[in-house]
């Protein structure tokens, strides 16, 4: 399973570590029931902000050398889905990598807990954000408890 993962799932396990995030994380990177890798763009974008925010981390270090990446995803939307993400209110171009490499991605998979995307704890105001993503890009958008239900993980 190709998984495209924003950096807030990252941050939520390895700077505020709960539960939940932790479970996702470790299930990602253990031959627990299915073989997942985490998709990056080849220009390495999504790397730097990784490593921006974590790097360093002991934990985050250790999940990153185990993981399975693939970074031969471009990460580049093209223009109208740029636009209309902005005018939506998704307007942050790390945000447009992250959709881009996850539309690229096999899958089609993106964690994220992001407002920005429809999701966390403000998600429910950026419904017609989720639409477009879900709808017209046909991205499965997971939070980390939904990413439990996909992993084959039952929730706590």
């Amino acid at each position: 399973m190709h998984l495209t993962i924003d950096t807030n799932i990252l941050v939520n396990g390895f700077t505020r570590p709960s539960f939940t995030h932790l479970t996702v994380l470790s299930a990602i990177v253990s031959s627990h029931k299915t073989v997942c890798t985490v998709c990056v763009d080849s220009g390495g974008q999504i790397v730097q902000e990784y490593r921006k925010l974590l790097g360093g981390k002991e934990i985050f270090e250790k999940w990153f050398k185990e993981a399975t990446i693939d970074s031969r995803f471009k990460g580049k939307l093209c223009k109208s889905h740029r636009t209309r993400l902005t005018k939506l209110g998704c307007h942050e171009p790390s945000d447009h990598v992250f959709i881009a490499v996850a539309i690229e991605s096999p899958d089609k998979i993106l964690l994220t807990e992001d407002s920005d995307m429809g999701k966390g704890v403000k998600g429910q105001t950026a419904g017609k954000i989720l639409d477009y993503l879900t709808k017209t890009l046909y991205l499965k958008v997971l939070d980390a408890n939904e990413a439990l239900k996909l992993l084959g993980i039952n929730p706590p």
